[in-house]
């Protein structure tokens, strides 16, 4: 298990693992964690142990912050519940990715982001928590960063992210050449990297929101195929896929990237825009909130609540999130949700931009 959790977990390029013969050797000192922190330069130890209780079995993961000696993420797993070794292995990966790049991106450790390497973290930070403000800290973050270090890769990303945060929430009056700002950016990052999964997902979206739905399909399902465990990639593909009307599967896509990373909020919001398009406007509802409970300022998810609303015929309701966008982000106005949907079905399109403004979103 050992030796598949590294492998696994060197999928990830935002992280780097520790060998797994390493390890083994040093579990042979019965060392702290703090000591094989402090032996291997590593930030987190990972333990993983399997127990036996008559016919159960189960393994129970721990991520230990080295420094500090705190545990900062469990889970206990029925081996029964898993199809195979691979499976658990991936599993126990894909929960572990977000939860240990969001404790790495944290409050105190952004305070003291000074630091070339930690940058990239700060960086991540205003990404994964969007505001007006962040996106613009975090641009200029990107923009230093690749000043210094041209191929860095994940930067590239990072900035696609930045455009499409800022499109969907009306902090970009130009969503079109966003988009493929975003898109261009990406094929530079290959450039540097072809393997780098996070790149194919920017570029994948950013082709499906410009209507390019089949290159962009292509770019999402590479990324899965480069990392299968990652549940950014699952739910960027879910989210291609309802796009492109397979409605189905990017419900499966959104199954897995669930299994995967069950608390990862932007699984609720693609997998409400998917309710959504099918017409399952309560499903969709439930979806959003679960979202916006995360990030209640999340303009894009509110008028699809709204959206929602009035599809169950609960116009108080979507009036209120229409005011509220309207209010904090004048720019998001019925003409920029058409350019923003503009790789979506004219029917699409016109039912949602209808009940929008029903709703009160002024066109324009």
């Amino acid at each position: 298990m050992t030796r598949a959790l590294t492998a696994e977990l060197g999928r990830f390029s935002q992280i780097g693992i520790v060998s797994a013969a390493t390890m083994f050797a040093l579990a042979k000192r019965q060392l702290t964690v703090k000591e094989i922190g402090k032996t291997t330069g590593a930030d987190y130890v990972l333990e993983v142990a399997v127990h036996r209780q008559d016919k159960a079995t189960h393994a129970f993961a721990h991520l230990v912050d080295a420094q500090e000696e705190v545990e900062v993420w469990s889970a206990r797993y029925d081996l029964a519940q898993t199809s195979s070794h691979d499976e658990l292995t991936g599993v126990i990966s894909g929960n572990l990715f977000q939860v240990l790049m969001k404790h790495a991106a944290g409050p105190p450790a952004i305070e003291e982001a000074v630091q070339r390497d930690k940058l990239y973290l700060k960086a991540f930070y205003h990404v994964e928590r969007p505001t007006a403000k962040g996106m613009v800290v975090a641009r200029r973050l990107c923009e230093r960063l690749l000043a210094a270090e041209p191929d860095h890769a994940l930067i590239r990303e990072t900035l696609a992210w930045v455009d499409f945060h800022s499109c969907f929430n009306g902090w970009s009056s130009e969503p079109i050449q966003a988009f493929r700002r975003a898109g261009d950016g990406a094929r530079a990052g290959l450039r540097c990297d072809d393997r780098e999964a996070c790149l194919h997902s920017a570029l994948g979206l950013a082709e499906t929101y410009l209507g390019n739905l089949q290159t962009g399909l292509g770019c999402l399902r590479r990324a899965v195929a480069l990392n299968p465990n990652d549940a950014e990639c699952s739910t960027w593909l879910g989210i291609g896929l309802t796009y492109a009307g397979d409605l189905e599967g990017a419900q499966a896509a959104f199954a897995r990237a669930t299994l995967l990373s069950p608390d990862y909020h932007p699984i609720f919001l693609f997998r409400g825009d998917a309710e959504y398009a099918a017409g399952n406007y309560d499903a969709a509802t439930a979806s959003f909130d679960r979202f916006l409970m995360v990030l209640p300022e999340y303009h894009w998810a509110r008028l699809l609540r709204a959206a929602s609303y009035v599809g169950i015929g609960d116009l108080k309701s979507a009036r209120r999130d229409v005011s509220f966008v309207s209010r904090e982000s004048p720019t998001l106005t019925g003409k920029h949700v058409d350019q923003l949907q503009q790789a979506r079905s004219p029917e699409f399109r016109n039912k949602l931009l209808s009940r929008l403004s029903a709703a009160g979103l002024p066109w324009k």
